[in-house]
């Protein structure tokens, strides 16, 4: 067998060692500590910012958007048939090409908003705003 080293108490440093490592403090007055994330919250913010402002900058120049989308959203605003089905007219009876969720939430900004071409096209201003927040 092999005989194991016995433990030895930590040797006893001198009265004057612990004080000298504690560093005294500047004599000019100390900055505020910069909490940790905090430039990289200002840098995201930035970021969106931007984005949002691409989003918007020019956005007059689209008018309504597509007139086919922006008629399906006038009719579902009117009727809770055509909300629920995506129907184009007023009637019911024919229905958009796509799924009706992305029409939703614009027939829901219609909603709040009154019919008007920025209450048309802010969903997709805050859906991109928002990928590049999750990108």
């Amino acid at each position: 067998m092999s005989e194991l080293a016995p433990l030895s108490a930590p040797a006893e440093e001198p009265a004057g060692a612990a004080a000298a490592d504690v560093a005294s403090p500047p004599d000019g007055p100390r900055a505020a500590p910069v909490p940790p994330g905090l430039g990289l919250r200002v840098a995201h913010t930035a970021v969106l910012l931007l984005a949002a402002a691409l989003r918007v900058w020019r956005l007059d120049q689209n008018g309504w958007g597509n007139e086919y989308y922006t008629a399906s959203v006038r009719s579902m605003a009117r009727s809770w048939h055509a909300f629920l089905y995506a129907s184009f007219d007023p009637a019911g009876f024919v229905s958009v090409d796509k799924p009706p969720v992305a029409l939703w939430l614009q027939v829901a900004s219609v909603k709040l908003l009154g019919f008007h071409e920025w209450a048309v096209v802010l969903p997709q201003v805050l859906a991109g705003v928002a990928t590049v927040c999750v990108v």
